[in-house]
């Protein structure tokens, strides 16, 4: 069984609070997007965030056609998971 792919923090920090991200280091150089910028992911509810790292996975920039957005895990819970009455 192969070892799980690493995440590593090629620039700048994980997220550390809400409206804060870590995004792929291809769709980061891609779009020209950098620490400190404001750019909006298209969740259930799209919603704007600061980014704050640039990421590499498993020593690639990207997950190919994917496009890999880290949140903290109250901030993913709540855009993904909402509660029952939303």
């Amino acid at each position: 069984m192969a070892a799980p792919a690493r995440i590593h923090m090629d620039e700048g920090d994980a997220p550390a609070a809400e409206g804060e991200v870590a995004i792929d280091k291809k769709v980061a150089d891609d779009q020209d997007i950098g620490i400190g910028d404001t750019i909006t992911v298209l969740t259930p509810d799209p919603t704007q965030v600061k980014v704050v790292g640039i990421l590499t996975i498993g020593g690639e920039d990207s997950l190919g056609a994917v496009t890999f957005v880290s949140f903290t895990f109250d901030q993913a819970q709540a855009l993904f998971m909402p509660s029952p009455d939303k």
